[in-house]
């Protein structure tokens, strides 16, 4: 099961599973500050709502939780 410079093959797939995670880390990476510094996307539009109507915010946010509580609790 070695190969010719004296690896595994189990070793190789490691490798080139943890090359393929690094390039996607670092694209998620990318992805998240795009949508973080984007003002007019979602996050800088549910910032500004967030910001301007606090109480409901935090509302909906309750509400919402709840919400997925009783379908937890319900199965």
């Amino acid at each position: 099961m070695n190969t010719q410079n004296g690896t595994t093959s189990a070793d190789a797939r490691a490798s080139s599973i943890e090359h393929q995670l690094d390039a996607l880390k670092a694209d998620l990476k990318k992805l998240v500050h795009r949508f973080d510094s984007d003002p007019d996307g979602y996050v800088g539009k549910a910032k500004q709502q967030i910001q301007g109507h606090p109480l409901a915010a935090i509302g909906i946010a309750f509400g919402v939780g709840y919400l997925i509580m009783r379908l937890a609790r319900s199965r």
